[in-house]
């Protein structure tokens, strides 16, 4: 697994999981209590310090009642106009996830 995390690909995540967390109507603490885990480690994923594991990454999206996949897409903003981006979620032995930006090939 890779050492380092690309804050500025994680982060995105974060501000998603934010936004769903606050769509649900609950707070960081009441998801961190249903989610098993502590308030600390999810304003970690929150804040894009951290990177949950696939297994985290899964019971995250249940809890929301959203697919997994549409917490690692986002959308960009180019002249106006709106195009959508998607991020690749390696999952390496034991759990452990790094992402990056998912490139088309030519």
């Amino acid at each position: 697994m890779p050492d380092e995390i690309n804050i500025g690909k994680v982060s995105f995540l974060g501000s998603r999981l934010k936004d769903e967390i606050k769509r649900t109507g609950q707070s960081q603490l009441e998801f961190a209590k249903k989610l098993g885990i502590s308030p600390s480690r999810l304003s970690n994923y929150v804040t894009g310090a951290r990177l949950p594991d696939i297994f985290t990454l899964n019971s995250i999206a249940d809890l929301l009642g959203i697919p997994l996949d549409s917490l690692l897409s986002d959308d960009y903003d180019c002249k106006g106009r709106r195009f959508p981006r998607r991020y690749l979620l390696t999952v390496y032995e034991g759990g452990s996830v790094s992402i990056s930006e998912e490139t088309a090939l030519l």
